[in-house]
């Protein structure tokens, strides 16, 4: 939603100002002192950029601000040095426009077990901060499908629901990352169990509109019907 960011010498927070969203979160409210660490980067163009803060409590929870002006960096560098004792770190962004990367490690790090991250020739592809993810499935030995929750959207807003990951090589090498591995490294770290994979498939149905052979999954509370066009 739409708001405005505010911080003092003690604390920090964002207030809801858009009258769209009455039944969203109003008001979020954090103390300078639990900051951990700050990062700034370049976000959806026109000179925006996104403010993340991984916090000390919560095990290391991850919350993020975006719609700042890239000129808005120095004054909160500036205050989070001062009054947080936390040095606010910029992302670079990768703007090659390339659709592959390499998957940064789940596994060894407090920061790396809180988001997937893709990475194109050093610099940052995307992220995904896995608190989000509601179920991690596995489509194929190459394919890793990834939903995510849609709980706190304004009214209107455009919102990811899902992405699908391709990895190549199937895990034949142990040491290389697959999806099957991917998907359990995820789910660990979302505290995401197996029963997020659907209870029964039933395959190769023909359907008039949309009009082809579709795959049914049936979940605990509710269904997916797949196409076979990726």
């Amino acid at each position: 939603g739409i708001g405005l960011f505010k911080a003092t010498a003690r604390l920090l927070g964002w207030k809801n100002t858009d009258p769209s969203a009455a039944h969203g979160e109003q008001v979020v409210s954090f103390n300078g002192v639990d900051v951990k660490s700050a990062t700034w980067q370049q976000s959806c163009g026109k000179g925006r950029c996104l403010l993340k803060l991984r916090f000390k409590h919560e095990g290391g929870s991850l919350t993020q601000f975006i719609g700042f002006k890239d000129t808005d960096f120095p004054a909160i560098k500036a205050h989070f040095h001062e009054h947080f004792g936390v040095a606010l770190q910029e992302q670079e962004v990768a703007t090659e426009g390339w659709n592959w990367g390499d998957v940064v490690p789940l596994e060894g790090g407090e920061q790396a077990s809180k988001e997937l991250r893709v990475m194109i020739n050093g610099k940052l592809g995307f992220d995904v901060p896995v608190a989000e993810l509601t179920q991690v499935t596995v489509a194929s030995n190459t394919d890793l499908n990834l939903e995510f929750a849609q709980e706190g959207a304004a009214v209107g807003e455009d919102v990811l629901t899902e992405l699908r990951l391709f990895i190549p090589g199937g895990g034949d090498d142990s040491g290389a990352i697959s999806a099957e591995r991917l998907r359990q490294e995820l789910q660990q770290s979302a505290g995401i169990s197996a029963g997020g994979e659907a209870m029964l498939t039933v395959r190769d149905i023909m359907l008039n509109a949309p009009r082809g052979k579709h795959d049914f999954e049936f979940f605990e509370k509710s269904m997916k019907i797949r196409g076979k066009t990726l």
